[in-house]
Protein backbone atom coordinates (compact mmCIF):
# COMPACT_ATOMS: atom_id res chain seq x y z
CA UNK A 1 0.00 0.00 0.00
CA UNK A 2 0.83 3.26 -0.59
CA UNK A 3 1.12 5.64 2.66
CA UNK A 4 0.40 8.68 0.58
CA UNK A 5 -2.80 6.97 -0.27
CA UNK A 6 -4.09 6.01 2.89
CA UNK A 7 -3.88 9.18 4.09
CA UNK A 8 -6.81 10.27 1.77
CA UNK A 9 -9.24 7.96 3.15
CA UNK A 10 -11.77 9.17 5.16
CA UNK A 11 -13.87 6.21 6.64
CA UNK A 12 -14.61 2.35 6.36
CA UNK A 13 -17.69 0.87 5.11
CA UNK A 14 -17.43 -2.41 7.01
CA UNK A 15 -16.73 -3.16 10.20
CA UNK A 16 -17.32 -5.98 12.23
CA UNK A 17 -17.56 -5.47 16.52
CA UNK A 18 -18.36 -7.75 18.74
CA UNK A 19 -22.16 -7.70 17.85
CA UNK A 20 -20.77 -10.86 15.33
CA UNK A 21 -17.21 -11.67 15.11
CA UNK A 22 -15.31 -9.00 15.63
CA UNK A 23 -13.39 -7.64 18.45
CA UNK A 24 -14.14 -4.48 19.58
CA UNK A 25 -17.20 -2.41 20.96
CA UNK A 26 -18.96 0.27 18.86
CA UNK A 27 -16.65 3.03 20.96
CA UNK A 28 -13.70 1.56 20.66
CA UNK A 29 -14.37 1.19 17.05
CA UNK A 30 -15.27 5.35 16.50
CA UNK A 31 -12.25 5.59 18.62
CA UNK A 32 -9.76 3.89 16.66
CA UNK A 33 -11.38 5.61 13.60
CA UNK A 34 -11.30 8.80 15.16
CA UNK A 35 -7.39 8.10 15.55
CA UNK A 36 -7.39 7.92 11.98
CA UNK A 37 -8.69 11.08 11.16
CA UNK A 38 -11.97 9.52 9.88
CA UNK A 39 -14.98 11.23 9.21
CA UNK A 40 -17.68 7.92 9.52
CA UNK A 41 -17.68 4.64 9.71
CA UNK A 42 -20.28 1.79 8.89
CA UNK A 43 -21.43 -1.29 11.43
CA UNK A 44 -21.95 -4.27 9.38
CA UNK A 45 -21.80 -7.71 11.78
CA UNK A 46 -22.83 -10.21 10.04
CA UNK A 47 -26.98 -10.73 9.63
CA UNK A 48 -28.29 -14.10 10.92
CA UNK A 49 -27.90 -16.82 8.20
CA UNK A 50 -24.30 -16.53 8.77
CA UNK A 51 -24.71 -18.36 11.95
CA UNK A 52 -20.98 -19.94 11.62
CA UNK A 53 -19.55 -15.79 11.93
CA UNK A 54 -22.12 -15.11 15.63
CA UNK A 55 -24.88 -13.29 12.55
CA UNK A 56 -27.20 -10.97 14.36
CA UNK A 57 -30.94 -11.02 13.78
CA UNK A 58 -33.65 -8.29 13.49
CA UNK A 59 -34.18 -8.02 17.78
CA UNK A 60 -30.60 -7.49 17.93
CA UNK A 61 -30.03 -5.70 15.04
CA UNK A 62 -32.42 -2.81 16.35
CA UNK A 63 -30.56 -3.17 20.08
CA UNK A 64 -27.12 -2.65 18.31
CA UNK A 65 -29.14 0.51 16.82
CA UNK A 66 -29.81 2.30 20.08
CA UNK A 67 -25.77 1.75 21.13
CA UNK A 68 -24.90 3.12 17.59
CA UNK A 69 -27.33 5.81 18.35
CA UNK A 70 -25.80 6.44 21.94
CA UNK A 71 -21.76 6.63 20.82
CA UNK A 72 -23.27 8.98 18.08
CA UNK A 73 -24.79 11.41 20.60
CA UNK A 74 -22.00 10.99 22.90
CA UNK A 75 -19.26 11.78 20.09
CA UNK A 76 -21.53 14.59 19.25
CA UNK A 77 -21.74 16.36 22.86
CA UNK A 78 -17.98 16.35 22.49
CA UNK A 79 -17.86 18.07 19.48
CA UNK A 80 -16.89 14.48 17.92
CA UNK A 81 -16.93 14.71 13.83
CA UNK A 82 -17.40 11.15 13.10
CA UNK A 83 -20.72 9.74 11.93
CA UNK A 84 -20.98 5.71 13.11
CA UNK A 85 -23.27 4.47 10.09
CA UNK A 86 -25.84 1.61 11.20
CA UNK A 87 -25.48 -0.72 8.70
CA UNK A 88 -25.14 -4.81 8.01
CA UNK A 89 -23.26 -7.26 6.00
CA UNK A 90 -26.92 -9.28 5.05
CA UNK A 91 -26.37 -12.99 4.18
CA UNK A 92 -27.13 -13.27 0.45
CA UNK A 93 -28.57 -16.94 -0.41
CA UNK A 94 -28.03 -18.62 -3.74
CA UNK A 95 -31.01 -16.60 -5.47
CA UNK A 96 -29.80 -13.22 -4.44
CA UNK A 97 -32.40 -13.02 -1.56
CA UNK A 98 -31.13 -11.06 1.80
CA UNK A 99 -31.88 -13.07 5.20
CA UNK A 100 -33.60 -10.13 7.33
CA UNK A 101 -36.82 -8.20 7.08
CA UNK A 102 -36.82 -5.47 4.56
CA UNK A 103 -38.63 -3.51 7.42
CA UNK A 104 -35.31 -4.12 9.72
CA UNK A 105 -33.29 -3.14 6.43
CA UNK A 106 -35.01 0.33 6.18
CA UNK A 107 -33.47 2.40 8.66
CA UNK A 108 -29.92 1.83 7.92
CA UNK A 109 -27.91 3.69 6.32
CA UNK A 110 -26.07 1.69 3.77
CA UNK A 111 -26.69 -2.26 3.35
CA UNK A 112 -23.74 -4.23 2.58
CA UNK A 113 -24.84 -7.81 0.95
CA UNK A 114 -22.77 -10.70 0.79
CA UNK A 115 -22.69 -14.30 -0.68
CA UNK A 116 -21.32 -16.66 1.40
CA UNK A 117 -22.24 -19.68 -0.11
CA UNK A 118 -22.14 -21.59 -3.34
CA UNK A 119 -19.06 -19.31 -4.84
CA UNK A 120 -17.19 -22.10 -5.90
CA UNK A 121 -19.45 -23.10 -8.77
CA UNK A 122 -19.07 -22.60 -12.21
CA UNK A 123 -22.42 -22.14 -13.49
CA UNK A 124 -22.86 -18.50 -14.74
CA UNK A 125 -23.66 -16.29 -11.64
CA UNK A 126 -25.28 -12.89 -13.17
CA UNK A 127 -28.65 -13.75 -12.40
CA UNK A 128 -27.82 -13.84 -8.63
CA UNK A 129 -25.84 -10.54 -8.41
CA UNK A 130 -28.54 -8.93 -10.04
CA UNK A 131 -31.26 -9.98 -8.11
CA UNK A 132 -29.26 -9.11 -5.05
CA UNK A 133 -28.39 -5.35 -6.48
CA UNK A 134 -32.38 -4.87 -7.64
CA UNK A 135 -33.27 -5.31 -3.64
CA UNK A 136 -35.23 -2.14 -2.80
CA UNK A 137 -33.79 -2.13 0.48
CA UNK A 138 -29.97 -1.58 -0.09
CA UNK A 139 -28.83 1.50 -0.12
CA UNK A 140 -25.70 2.33 -2.16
Amino acid sequence: MKPAWSKKLRGDLQMHTRWSDGSGTIAEMADAAKARSYSYIAITDHSKGLKIAGGINERILRKQGTEIAKVNNARSKLGGKLTVLRSVELNLNSRGEGDMSPASLSPLDPVLGSFHSSQRTIEDQTDRYLAAVAIPTFKF
